[in-house]
């Protein structure tokens, strides 16, 4: 009898639209979070790997910086919130 290889998984690789990463940013500061918000930390903390380019992040950048995003993020939280979603993807 053949002996069959041990499957090993992989994490899954997803890209996130910068709509959808930008929504989650909107949607964690409200109670209860957003939906979007729970998909994205469900993939930032579990084995699936979350794949960003420096495209996408400059986009994510650009529109969070635009004037009509202050009501919902502060030029100050920018940053961090570029760390956060940089810290949790593979380029």
């Amino acid at each position: 009898v053949p002996r069959r290889r041990a499957l090993t998984r992989r994490p899954a690789r997803v890209v996130f639209d910068a709509n959808l990463l930008i929504s989650a940013v909107i949607a964690g500061k409200k109670l209860p979070v957003g939906t979007t918000r729970r998909v994205v930390d469900e993939a930032f903390s579990g084995p699936t790997r979350v794949i960003v380019c420096p495209h996408l992040l400059d986009e994510i950048e650009g529109a969070l910086r635009r004037p009509r995003m202050r009501r919902f993020v502060a030029l100050e939280e920018v940053a961090s919130v570029m760390t956060w979603i940089l810290g949790a993807t593979h380029l």
